[in-house]
C-alpha cells in the first residue's frame, strides 16, 4: 500500500492573526482536496502550486472583510 504523506505540516489547532495564517489554512484547504482528488506531492503539484492557488483566494477575503478559513475533517459540519 502507497501511502501519499501531505507536504504541509496540519496545525492542531488554527489561530488567525494575521495574512500569513491565512494563506497557510488556504494551502491546507488546498492540498487536502488535491490529495482526495488522488494528487501526488511533488509529482502533481508543489509548494508554489499551493501558493499560488491560495493567493487570488486570501487576497479577495481580506479584502472584503472576510476571514472564514476552516479546517477540519467536514465531521464537525455535518448535520447530526
Amino acid at each position: 500500500m502507497n501511502i501519499q504523506k501531505d507536504r504541509l505540516i496540519k496545525p492542531k489547532t488554527a489561530v488567525m492573526t494575521g495574512f500569513e495564517d491565512m494563506v497557510y489554512l488556504a494551502m491546507l484547504n488546498i492540498e487536502e482536496g488535491l490529495l482526495i482528488a488522488g494528487a501526488v506531492p511533488d509529482v502533481d503539484y508543489s509548494y508554489r502550486d499551493l501558493l499560488q492557488a491560495a493567493m487570488p483566494i486570501v487576497q479577495h477575503q481580506w479584502a472584503t472583510g472576510k476571514l472564514d478559513l476552516w479546517v477540519g475533517d467536514g465531521r464537525d459540519c455535518m448535520a447530526g
